[in-house]
């Protein structure tokens, strides 16, 4: 493991990571990635305010992928939103969680009815991918099951097990088929186990990062710095030229 991030580096199975990523389906643990939970009247207005996507236009069970930029509209993070009927789950990249939970505290004004919490630590969350992806799921959640074909980030709330809760996700935060599933902490080690004990190939940090380079996903730190616009980082699918004013 890594004594930084706390998941595995790599489990020594390149070949059958590529293998199942091919032809069947692995499992990343990516709980050190951050997770926001942004609630209150004006929280979609607040997202919409400062980052590149159009949120006045999603609804609860929708989501999207959204780049935070500074006021020179140089990139600072690209995350992934799922809004909730009460809330919105941001999906961060593990360094900057708390550097973006500051900065939308820095932007919420007295008037304002939005909070912003840091809930990495009452979750985990993990990320199943390839084209078994959806047979996983099937024999996991039975009939509960209703993803199947629906557009990225679309989700829906699940229970597992004893009634931990989970949020499920169409998308893997690369361009490989499979689902982003986010479990409350109690629940997360048994749901791992399940999931690995339908023929899952575990995967690492390793993998993951070899993975995103091959799939051309910037990462802060590395490709995606202050250098470069969105657009420039290619992240255009992540931008509404369409929404009106915005921060950058």
């Amino acid at each position: 493991k890594s004594q930084e991030s706390g998941v595995a580096v790599t489990f020594n199975n390149i070949d059958r990571v590529l293998e199942a990523l091919r032809d069947g389906a692995v499992l990343i643990d990516r709980s050190h990635w951050g997770r926001l939970r942004v609630a209150g009247r004006d929280r979609l207005d607040l997202l919409h305010n400062q980052s590149t996507a159009d949120f006045k236009a999603l609804k609860a069970g929708q989501g999207c992928d959204t780049v935070f930029v500074t006021a020179t509209a140089r990139c600072l993070d690209l995350a992934t939103a799922l809004i909730l009927d009460n809330s919105v789950m941001l999906i961060t990249s593990p360094s900057m969680k708390q550097s973006l939970l500051q900065r939308l505290d820095k932007y919420i004004f007295p008037a304002d009815q939005v909070t912003v919490t840091d809930v990495s630590d009452k979750c985990n969350m993990f990320t199943l991918m390839g084209p078994q992806a959806d047979d996983v799921l099937k024999e996991l959640a039975g009939d509960a099951f209703g993803l199947e074909g629906e557009a990225y980030c679309r989700h829906q709330l699940l229970k597992f097990g004893s009634g931990a809760p989970v949020i499920l996700a169409v998308g893997t935060g690369l361009a490989i088929p499979g689902f982003t599933i986010i479990v409350d902490e109690k629940g997360a080690a048994d749901l791992y186990a399940a999931v690995i004990n339908k023929g899952c190939v575990p995967m690492g940090e390793a993998d993951w990062e070899r993975a995103r380079i091959t799939q051309g996903r910037p990462a802060p730190g590395a490709e995606l710095t202050e250098i470069y616009n969105p657009l420039e980082a290619g992240l255009s699918h992540a931008v509404s030229l369409s929404k009106g004013c915005y921060i950058g």
